[in-house]
């Protein structure tokens, strides 16, 4: 038997071009994945309490550190309703938007991801800050892509308002609130619970009833407050006692040119100003009447800021004057905490920038959000006693 020396004719060019050819694909694809993971973007929508707009936008700009560029409508950033940030965190690029509408928005909002109207991606950003007016104000559609509430600020627990709570709720600071009365008031420098009560389940208050003094009788004072989404107006019904879900009296007024003009308006079916901007407008306007004064209640950013310097006057809570040692030491009571909110449906990139703001505010507080770790009290709901963690 012959043994066959026949061997296998191999085309090696045709090998060679193969060869070359899949690497091409390879290069091509490995250049495409890194392409897109360095241009991918992380998007985080965030609404709710306007009472801490001030404290999360100071920490979402410290996330992205040197990399951050942001833009704001109507106002600067920290007072604006609407704000956009962009910037690098984890090595992937983010865009976080804001819409604060009230602390009812932070806890339902997100429970349902519901479609908010935010700022375009597109509008014009700066290093420092660009606050957008008129025609460069773009809003995405409502129900647009990545246009769902991924996280939520309430400065009240859930319950206060009756709201469903959210997969976490998750406390990240003591926010602080004020009760002031309108610029050139006179005669009061401190409100009692009871007054507050009758205040706001009564058309007006006789001024002679908060101050205790005769001479003060045919003066009035008008109460000004949030609608029945704020967290602010549920925090100050709650710490008078009078309660969330009792009908309040409340009023707004025409300002032109710094001053009240015309008759207050008698809001109806228990309604209030959508924003503690619009509160500290009206308290820092000049009154057309003597006789006619109003009270208002904010919180500590807006007051400090807005309010205060514009000639809205402080008062005591209680006998109280508003420090920061005396929240601390549970003598000061007119506070709450800012809840942080989100569903368990947030992906990874998400959740890990939810948790980054959390610890941030935690540690750093300011904007008229205290330390939880400095304070010496305590309070199991919003308005309840306070008393010792030791």
């Amino acid at each position: 038997m012959k043994t066959s020396n026949q061997s296998i004719n191999i085309n090696t060019s045709t090998i060679t071009q193969h060869y070359k050819y899949m690497k091409k694909l390879l290069i091509i694809a490995a250049t495409t994945f890194v392409a897109t993971a360095l241009h991918a973007q992380v998007y985080v929508n965030i609404v709710g309490s306007t009472a801490g707009r001030s404290a999360v936008d100071a920490q979402i700009r410290a996330i992205f550190g040197s990399s951050v560029q942001y833009a704001s409508a109507d106002a600067a950033s920290g007072s604006a309703t609407r704000a956009i940030y962009k910037g690098t965190f984890n090595g992937k690029q983010y865009i976080v938007r804001t819409a604060y509408g009230g602390s009812a928005d932070g806890v339902n909002m997100v429970r349902n991801a519901t479609p908010q109207q935010l700022l375009n991606e597109n509008v014009a950003v700066a290093a420092g800050g660009n606050t957008l007016t008129g025609a460069a104000i773009v809003l995405d559609p409502v129900g647009g892509a990545n246009t769902f509430a991924h996280i939520g600020f309430s400065d009240i627990f859930a319950s206060t308002l009756g709201l469903v709570p959210t997969d976490v709720d998750e406390k990240v600071g003591v926010i602080t609130f004020y009760w002031l009365a309108s610029k050139g008031a006179t005669g009061i420098d401190n409100l009692t619970s009871a007054a507050v009560r009758q205040l706001y389940s009564n058309e007006f208050l006789p001024l002679s009833i908060a101050t205790g003094n005769a001479s003060d009788t045919g003066k009035n004072l008008l109460g000004l407050g949030r609608n029945s989404s704020s967290g602010t107006r549920a925090t100050a019904m709650a710490e008078c006692g009078y309660g969330n879900f009792k009908t309040v009296t409340q009023y707004s007024v025409n300002i032109v040119d710094g001053t009240i003009t015309g008759n207050p308006t008698l809001l109806e079916s228990n309604g209030g100003l959508s924003g503690g901007g619009d509160i500290a407008n009206a308290l820092k306007a000049t009154s057309n009447s003597s006789n006619m004064l109003y009270i208002g209640y904010l919180g500590a950013s807006d007051a400090v800021n807005n309010a205060i310097p514009g000639g809205a006057i402080p008062l005591k809570w209680n006998g109280v004057a508003f420090s920061e040692e005396a929240i601390y030491q549970g003598q000061y009571t007119f506070w709450g905490y800012l809840h942080q909110n989100r569903m368990n449906s947030l992906n990874a990139d998400q959740e890990l920038f939810f948790n980054e703001l959390a610890t941030r505010l935690k540690e750093n507080g300011g904007s008229g959000l205290l330390k939880i770790s400095d304070m010496k009290v305590q309070r199991d709901a919003d308005g309840a006693p306070c008393y010792s963690i030791n």
